[in-house]
């Protein structure tokens, strides 16, 4: 089955490479699609700030981890939490399959983990979230082949 990807191609950027698979995470009462950057350089998977806005995730009722887990990159460190109920990732094909339906496939997990920016300058913090989206690391994109031509990107598994 083939799980289709976006290309975003903005001018004066690299070339993004984005899925938007639903997720969910029934004990929080959690399930919408969310938009993910794929990131094959990033060992694991995360919700942004602003993801975890939209789905009114209380970061007092999840597990902040040590400092040493936190996510690493150009810009620094940002502290990592967790949601330590069971999420699941739900993948759907393109188009209409048999019998009128689509293909899915599920990718399920213990927890997932979301980031969060602490800076106090109101105005910065909200420009730096702007810029930090949800990823789909290769914790999940293990699971699946990942193929990215010049004009079409998919997942496979």
């Amino acid at each position: 089955m083939h799980f289709p990807c976006g290309i975003v191609r903005e001018k004066g950027k690299a070339v993004q490479i984005v899925v938007q698979p639903w997720f969910s995470c029934f004990k929080r009462g959690i399930g919408d699609p969310v938009l993910f950057l794929i990131d094959t350089g990033s060992t694991i998977s995360f919700l942004s700030e602003v993801d975890a806005k939209r789905f009114s995730l209380d970061y007092s009722t999840l597990k902040e981890l040590p400092e040493e887990n936190w996510v690493t990159g150009i810009g620094g460190k940002l502290p990592l939490y967790r949601i330590t109920d069971e999420c699941k990732l739900t993948f759907q094909t393109a188009g209409v399959q048999t019998q009128g339906k689509r293909d899915f496939r599920v990718e399920t997990s213990d927890h997932f983990d979301v980031i969060k920016v602490k800076i106090a300058d109101d105005k910065l913090r909200e420009q730096i979230l702007a810029g930090i989206p949800s990823i789909l690391g290769m914790d999940v994109l293990c699971n699946f082949k990942f193929v990215a031509t010049n004009n079409e990107a998919y997942l496979e598994g």
